[in-house]
């Protein structure tokens, strides 16, 4: 079965097979090189029937002279503003190389050189170069004073970020590894110092872009260097740095190249922690490690990382950024994360589970841990497992952990949901327990309540477990030798079955019948299998899987009107010689065994006479005995 893990993953591999194979079929219409701001929306581009769309089309302009025209006019219908944004990025901005002539005019410029070769092998979208960028500015600032100090205006043909009572040097920008964040290690996302460097790369290189930072009383201009190895000129990244008057602020600005989405920024602004992100609903829970939120009635942007396989219902923030998605309607904060990817890139399954595991273990309020268990319902029952890193299993132990340190928590949880049975976990080779849970969910099922089966860990807060909840109301089968009177009853109906079917269940000798005799279970029968060797068919073409040991029938079965069920049952049973109750096998084969019944009507009216005539001639007998 597909689950919609799978849907998920399967359509993001489509995603990216799909863009690769869409680009390299571009390369035919721009032989100079496909525009940048081609490549970003495509390569960014989430919509896979969109994709899909530009192909075919791209497939049909192929062999036309004005191929590339062509496809530019249907990205026009596919993507909004695009026409608007290719032309306002030729239009309003000079190049690179003009702007560079234009500051090295002022002649009070100091170029200097990164060392960090222009084909450093690095691919950023858009929405990851800004973040990285946004990044600087939050590390500075802090979540608690983030909307009253940062600003991020978007015009036109630029997005200025601007954070105020915030200087530095811009030698910090300078040395690959400076940075002012690792006096905390663990606190900040960005706490490698390189953040600001390869943004600025990637933003120059591939998206075209005229970068400016200042701060205090210097601005940067983001360039490149020729520097020479063996003989071999090569491009550095550079900064040209000039003095300015001092301002008591830093500032960032983007313009030119590639345009920047209004979606883009927004989404950049909505991946930061802070109290008043408009994705954040009702608190849960909250402390200077953790927090919990619901989410917001706002849809969560496309944009915003998330973890493949995993539906975006929820978010999962690490070291104050979001980097995961999680299936519930929550919003789960770990301010103090360990996780040294350099990169920050989207969290895998079991990472998003271990944070999540961080937050719950830092939670002590059990309403909080209620209000979060509640949304794990459909995990309730579900065990850990060496084939699946994404389980909810050591949350939800951690939260009834919390909840069961509470007497009034625990009342107040038992009260809402008294129905819940515990189900311990069973290894592959405990057979008798594997029985013995078959028999008690079929016990639960035909009960009137609604029972609802959870974990080990429920027991906690005082949750009887299934199989003691079916032994207590008597829902296991009791086993009894059959009386007089049920033997020859059972010899009626393994007489006739002979006469009927004849060697269609493989075997001459039938099986012993014991009687089921607790009144309250709920199976009229059972067959006690054992697994034959070998290949074994009938005269219907029909394998032959098991031998019976055994059968059980329920005593409620051997009255005088009830031969008819007890045939039916009977008949079941001996059916099992060919497969269990969800097998193809026992499927064909009980649809035979009621076919062969039609044509016998005469016979089966013959047993209804014997059974009944039998029974009552039995129970005078017994009568007649006790009244001796």
């Amino acid at each position: 079965m597909k689950t919609e893990s799978w849907y998920i993953g399967y359509n993001i591999g489509r995603l990216s097979v799909s863009r690769e194979i869409l680009l390299g079929l571009l390369n035919d219409f721009f032989p100079q090189g496909i525009p940048p701001v081609i490549v970003a929306e495509i390569s960014e581009q989430e919509d896979l029937n969109k994709l899909q769309i530009l192909f075919e089309n791209a497939v049909s302009f192929i062999s036309k002279q004005n191929r590339a025209e062509l496809l530019l006019l249907e990205m026009e219908k596919l993507l909004p503003d695009l026409k608007e944004i290719i032309l306002s990025s030729h239009r309003y901005q000079p190049d690179q190389a003009e702007r560079r002539q234009n500051i090295e005019a002022r002649k009070n410029f100091k170029l200097v050189s990164l060392n960090l070769v222009m084909g450093y092998p690095v691919n950023w979208s858009r929405f990851k170069v800004l973040r990285d960028f946004v990044q600087n500015f939050y590390d500075s600032i802090g979540f608690e004073q983030w909307t009253k100090r940062f600003s991020c205006k978007q015009t036109r043909d630029s997005v200025i970020m601007r954070a105020e009572n915030v200087v530095f040097d811009y030698q910090w920008l300078v040395h690959i590894g400076a940075s002012t964040k690792r006096e905390q290690p663990g606190k900040y996302a960005g706490k490698f110092g390189e953040g600001f460097k390869i943004a600025s790369l990637v933003g120059y290189r591939d998206y075209n872009w005229n970068i400016t930072m200042s701060s205090g009383d210097w601005r940067i201009y983001i360039t490149s260097s020729d520097f020479s190895i063996d003989g071999q000129t090569m491009k550095s990244l550079a900064y040209l740095i000039e003095k300015v008057p001092h301002v008591n602020c830093s500032e960032l600005i983007i313009s030119g190249g590639v345009p920047i989405h209004e979606e883009i920024v927004k989404s950049v602004m909505l991946s930061f922690y802070y109290r008043e992100n408009p994705l954040f609903g009702e608190p849960v829970w909250e402390s200077s490690k953790s927090a919990v939120y619901k989410i917001s009635g706002l849809a969560i942007p496309d944009k915003i990382p998330y973890t493949s396989g995993i539906a975006r219902r929820g978010i999962v923030f690490s070291a104050y950024q979001a980097l995961g998605s999680v299936d519930l309607p929550l919003i789960f904060c770990c301010h103090h994360s360990s996780e040294n990817d350099r990169d920050r890139g989207a969290l895998l399954g079991f990472q998003v589970i271990s944070l999540i595991n961080r937050v719950v273990y830092d939670i002590s309020d059990p309403q909080a841990a209620i209000v979060i268990l509640e949304y794990l319902k459909n995990h309730w029952n579900k065990y850990s497992s060496k084939k699946v890193d994404y389980t909810f299993f050591p949350v939800i132990n951690r939260l009834v952990e919390i909840i069961a340190r509470s007497n009034n928590a625990k009342t107040q949880f038992f009260s809402k949901y008294p129905d819940l049975l515990v189900t311990e976990k069973l290894t592959r080779t405990d057979h008798g327990g594997r029985y013995r849970r078959r028999l008690a969910r079929t016990w639960a099922c035909s009960t009137n309540k609604k029972y609802k089966f959870v974990q080990s860990a429920f027991s906690r807060l005082g949750y009887a477990t299934l199989e003691s909840k079916c032994h207590e109301n008597g829902g296991f089968l009791e086993f009894q030798s059959a009386s007089d009177l049920e033997k020859q009853l059972v010899t009626i109906l393994e007489c006739y079955a002979k006469l009927i079917f004849d060697d269609f269940f493989g075997f001459v000798v039938y099986p012993e019948v014991n009687i089921i005799s607790n009144s309250s279970a709920s199976w009229l029968g059972m067959a006690n299998l054992e697994p034959i060797t070998g290949r074994k068919i009938n005269k219907y073409g029909l394998q032959i899987r098991y031998s019976l040991r055994s059968i059980a029938l329920k005593r409620s079965l051997f009255f005088r009107e009830n031969y008819g069920q007890a045939w039916s049952t009977y008949i079941h049973e001996l059916t099992h010689v060919f497969g269990g109750d969800q097998s193809a096998g026992f499927s064909r084969a009980l649809s035979l065994t009621m076919d062969i019944c039609m044509h016998e009507i005469d016979s089966l009216s013959s047993l209804r006479a014997m059974w009944q005539q039998s029974f009552d001639k039995l129970r005078k007998a017994e009568s007649d005995q006790k009244a001796a």
